[in-house]
């Protein structure tokens, strides 16, 4: 009788084997890969470094791999990625990235690893990369104002055995509780049996929202659509990321699926307040006066039209990032045990 037992867990050397077999199917034209051997070595250490704590704290970090030969270049826009290198490249290993990653920020800066065409010769640091504003946005479904990622294979690891795998900004795959997860993104027909939902959703917010004055009407409108639909995929993707389960719940207007006799109800805001939904309606109105301002200096060059612009822009992006905090704790509220949270939707 065979009493052996079957392992059914992942390893870095499966998520390295996954990775290969995803790099060419990306859309764009994805930048080289360090050798087979390399790329396990790379997802390895990583993998242990996750393990460390520095002062009882746990790792929190992100490694951009680029080859020796080239730079870190900016994604979409050309140039390079602001890079602070070393005099002297530092050897990669679980302890040096425990040094380093101190000194980084996993959303905002990244270690700089880099591999050389021959594939003896071993992985190096190289130095850090400013990833600039928070690139955390662009996974959470807000891909307004974020600087570029580095086109380039990136691994970001936010606790002990949780590696996730990019190019860019494209997820590819990710290993987390001894599984991996090839990414599916979630595509524009996918929400087609929610449209309805989503088209009342939009129309009864739309009242709340001045229009432009002076843009172009079917540029503004689909923009507020866009947000709209984004602002709900930020509260999907937030509940995604946290691994804890949980669900969205949208309601057509006057449905009775969310009231107590449906749904239990365990952190109700008091006064019937409408966080989410309003700071959605601040930041399209905020876009809106900017769009109108923006027309206005195309046709004034005068000192106070600039002025007022770059005021507007300031607004439009602390706006953002109010919604963006919103969806993300709307969407933590799902990680809560024992019951279902609830927050006042997007409907009112």
């Amino acid at each position: 009788m065979d009493k052996r037992i079957r392992l059914t867990h992942s390893f870095p050397a499966d998520l390295a084997r996954q990775v290969r077999i995803q790099w060419p199917t990306l859309p764009k034209s994805p930048p080289p890969l360090p050798d087979e051997s390399l790329l396990q070595t790379l997802i390895e250490t990583a993998y242990l470094a996750s393990m460390e704590t520095e002062e009882a704290r746990s790792l929190r970090f992100t490694l951009c791999c680029t080859a020796s030969s080239m730079d870190a270049p900016a994604q979409g826009q050309g140039g390079a990625v602001e890079a602070w290198p070393f005099a002297k490249d530092r050897t990669f290993s679980a302890q040096e990235i425990r040094r380093l990653s101190v000194a980084t920020n996993v959303d905002t800066s990244a270690l700089w690893v880099q591999f050389s065409d021959n594939a003896q010769e071993p992985l190096t640091i190289h130095g850090l990369l400013n990833l600039g504003m928070p690139w955390t946005s662009a996974p959470n479904a807000f891909a307004y104002y974020y600087d570029s990622l580095p086109e380039a294979l990136l691994l970001r690891v936010e606790a002990p055995g949780q590696i996730a795998v990019y190019c860019g900004e494209s997820l590819v795959a990710s290993l987390k509780s001894g599984r991996i997860q090839v990414e599916n993104q979630l595509a524009t027909h996918d929400l087609v049996a929610i449209d309805p939902i989503l088209r009342e959703g939009h129309s009864v917010l739309r009242e709340q929202i001045p229009a432009p004055s002076r843009a172009v009407e079917r540029n503004w409108e689909q923009y507020e659509w866009l947000s709209y639909v984004n602002t709900v995929l930020a509260v999907v993707s937030a509940i995604q990321r946290s691994g804890h389960g949980g669900a969205l719940i949208l309601a057509r207007m006057g449905s009775r699926f969310t009231s107590d006799d449906y749904v239990r109800i365990k952190y109700r805001l008091a006064g019937g307040a409408a966080h989410l939904s309003s700071r959605f309606v601040q930041f399209v109105s905020q876009h809106h006066r900017y769009m109108d301002v923006v027309s206005l200096a195309k046709r004034a060059s005068d000192s106070p039209v600039v002025q007022r612009q770059l005021l507007t822009d300031y607004l439009i992006r602390d706006a953002l990032h109010r919604l963006a905090e919103a969806c993300a704790f709307v969407g933590n509220l799902a990680s809560t045990d024992g019951g279902a949270g609830h927050a006042r939707g997007l409907h009112r």
